[in-house]
């Protein structure tokens, strides 16, 4: 997260991260598709932006909610992927 802010000051490194953030996403979506997942490129963006935020709120000052982490991610996957329609 730090990293991704710093990069938003430094061009040079928004453009390297840029990169890095990017095939991990395409790598995320090629991954979901060939394992016959529901969903597609749409839905794996929902989850890293669902994760990303979860990852902040584990790092940084957290809302203290109370759940478990892995309770949440599934919450994430089964919500956001698990019922769509093909």
């Amino acid at each position: 997260m730090e990293l991704r802010l710093e990069a938003a000051r430094r061009p040079d490194l928004a453009r390297i991260l840029g990169d890095t953030l990017r095939r991990g996403y395409r790598d995320d979506v090629a991954f979901h598709l060939a394992a016959g997942l529901p969903g597609g490129a749409f839905e794996v963006a929902l989850l890293h932006y669902a994760v990303d935020g979860l990852l902040l709120d584990l790092l940084g000052t957290s809302i203290e909610a109370g759940f478990d982490p892995d309770d949440v991610v599934v919450a994430f996957v089964s919500r956001l992927v698990g019922g769509v329609d093909r």
